[in-house]
């Protein structure tokens, strides 16, 4: 273990927030208004459906559970326990004078208690159906967990290992931001769709890349980001024209509910932003206009 993965471990946590803390006020609320009873609970047995946790939302999980009359939803939420990582880094071959190994204990603090893990689930025809969403903060303390237990001999820069430098952090990070999946998929996710992407797959296992895939997944969030930004100003003269061709969408104009507006606006807005993800608000804004025109307007009628 060097001074400089501890380094990595730190960056990430300082910008991490409690995003599945989040999550879960939001099933509440959808369970709620979809009449479910959300149950705390462990989920097990043999008949297990595992959902694809990318192909759905947790909204989404709630309402396939009111739809097939699920009268209870079963809520699991495991919280981040600092003692395994301060045990693991106590464990490690570092300087005794480490002031990097006291900044991350102070990071822990300040992580200690949140959400690292959120396990939804819905019983049907015999069948219990389940959903798991993990923090994107926690891929990185599982790896550090699992460094502090490794031999020593094998986590130093010696022995054939390299530090990735910079270039080819900024290289990997570009490539990243480019990919679809990466681009489309929400904040919290993108370092979850980043580890499903065939290239960064490819170096998960290269211990010369093990720690600095979270400084390309940190570094390509920040160049969408900014794109995302560049993207709200360059669409911001064009609303009317953008709100009229949504508004006359068949899928839209077939969508019965506004939260079924909003997904169909956010599907459609992909062809119209070079596949980013655009922000909530924009997409709720869009969406409500688009649905104003298209109740005012009868569907065979042009609005351009």
């Amino acid at each position: 273990m060097t001074v400089e993965m501890l380094s990595e471990v730190v960056g990430v946590l300082r910008e991490s927030t409690d995003v599945l803390a989040e999550l879960v006020g939001r099933i509440e609320a959808a369970a709620s208004t979809q009449g479910v009873r959300v149950l705390p609970a462990r989920v097990g047995g043999e008949s297990v459906v595992t959902l694809e946790q990318s192909a759905l939302e947790a909204e989404e999980v709630v309402m396939m559970a009111a739809a097939v009359g699920a009268p209870f939803l079963y809520v699991r939420r495991e919280l981040m326990d600092r003692a395994d990582i301060v045990n693991s880094v106590t464990d490690m071959d570092l300087p005794e004078d480490c002031p990097e190994r006291d900044i991350l204990r102070q990071v822990l603090d300040r992580v200690e208690n949140w959400t690292c893990s959120v396990e939804i689930a819905f019983a049907a025809q015999g069948v219990l159906h389940r959903w798991v969403m993990d923090a994107p903060w926690c891929a990185i303390l599982d790896e550090l967990i699992e460094e502090g237990s490794a031999p020593t001999q094998d986590l130093d820069w010696g022995g054939g290992l390299r530090k990735v430098d910079a270039e080819e952090i900024a290289k990997l990070a570009a490539e990243l931001a480019a990919h679809q999946s990466f681009r489309r998929a929400k904040l919290p996710e993108r370092e979850t769709a980043a580890r499903q992407i065939a290239a960064i797959v490819a170096l998960d296992d290269d211990p010369n890349w093990r720690w600095a895939i979270s400084s390309v997944v940190r570094r390509a969030t920040d160049i969408v980001s900014a794109q995302v930004e560049a993207c709200v100003e360059s669409l911001r003269p064009r609303k009317a024209e953008l709100v009229a061709l949504l508004a006359a969408d068949p899928e839209f104009r077939a969508a019965a509910s506004a939260p079924g507006k909003r997904d169909c606006a956010r599907v459609w807005s992909l062809r119209h932003t070079d596949g980013l993800r655009m922000p909530s608000d924009w997409i709720e804004e869009i969406s409500a206009s688009a649905a104003k025109v298209a109740k005012k307007y009868p569907a065979q009628q042009t609005m351009l």
